[in-house]
């Protein structure tokens, strides 16, 4: 009789481990649809988009003040129905809205900028436009805002110039950074970043990172010593496209200027210029 019980508590046992096994796994699964998210990303201001709504060539937050559409542009992966974006587009030099527009996932012929809301593609681009309907943009600061509800997802500023003044801010708007330091590997990125320098430096690198940058265009790297005002050497070379360009100065070919052959304590600067105008200035010592 102990044997028949003791055999009935092991199989009792056996199937309660056997549904929470069965239970646990319902329960993985359901968590598992649970992680699909829906995320909102890759949102910036740009003049062109493609037939998608993406942007035709990146984004700019420098705008030419005769340009006939501004775009928002921006991504949205596993939207759900229901999910509401809302954009609105503001003019912060005087405080003013100048226009809003609410995506739904409704894109049709007449809502060709909204998203899709779909299996097939689980990822589909949106747009927000606004056109200029007089000669000229007003030129100063700007904003767009966008949100899913009462939440600001991302908040993007940008800048409308004047035709005088583009031209400067789209070359600054090339230039990335500026790296300074002692050593580059065979990518051109610095190794071994620094600003100060000993007198005996073999090399001092300068590297600029550069994006969107039409071909043939000229940089140039002025490196100046400024305890005396002088300069030290002018470098040019033509660049195009994405990347680093690197300028170095070398203890070897300028040691003849100084009366012990090595680099003077004290300050110094290398300006880099895009087309003759200057889009950045880095200081660095020697000590």
């Amino acid at each position: 009789m102990e044997k028949i019980r003791f055999h009935k508590l092991i199989i009792f046992s056996l199937i309660s481990l056997l549904m929470l096994v069965v239970l646990s796994g319902c329960t993985l699964s359901k968590d598992k649809k649970e992680e699909v998210k829906t995320t909102i990303d890759e949102l910036g201001v740009t003049t062109q988009i493609r037939i998608d709504n993406s942007p035709a060539f990146g984004f700019s937050n420098i705008i030419l003040s005769t340009a006939e559409e501004i775009y928002l542009s921006g991504k949205i992966t596993n939207a759900v129905k229901g999910i509401k974006i809302n954009i609105i587009w503001r003019y912060l030099t005087s405080n003013t809205t100048i226009g809003t527009e609410l995506l739904s996932g409704n894109r049709s012929y007449n809502r060709p900028y909204d998203f899709v809301i779909d299996s097939k593609p689980q990822t589909s681009y949106f747009a927000s436009r606004i056109a200029l309907n007089d000669i000229s943009w007003q030129v100063g600061d700007y904003e767009v805002i966008v949100k899913v509800g009462n939440q600001i997802i991302k908040t993007i500023d940008f800048e409308i110039v004047s035709n005088q003044d583009f031209d400067q801010f789209s070359k600054k708007d090339m230039l990335q950074s500026l790296y300074l330091g002692s050593q580059i590997n065979t990518d051109n990125q610095i190794t071994i970043p620094t600003k100060k320098f000993s007198r005996n430096q073999k090399h001092i690198y300068a590297v600029a990172l550069f994006r969107n940058m039409p071909s043939g265009t000229t940089i140039k790297a002025s490196w100046w010593y400024l305890d005396n005002n002088q300069k030290i050497t002018d470098f040019t070379q033509q660049f195009s496209g994405n990347g680093y360009l690197p300028f170095k100065i070398s203890l070897d070919d300028f040691s003849r200027l100084w009366s012990d052959g090595l680099w003077p304590v004290g300050h110094y600067k290398v300006n880099i210029y895009v087309d003759n105008t200057i889009v950045t200035t880095e200081n660095f010592s020697v000590n």
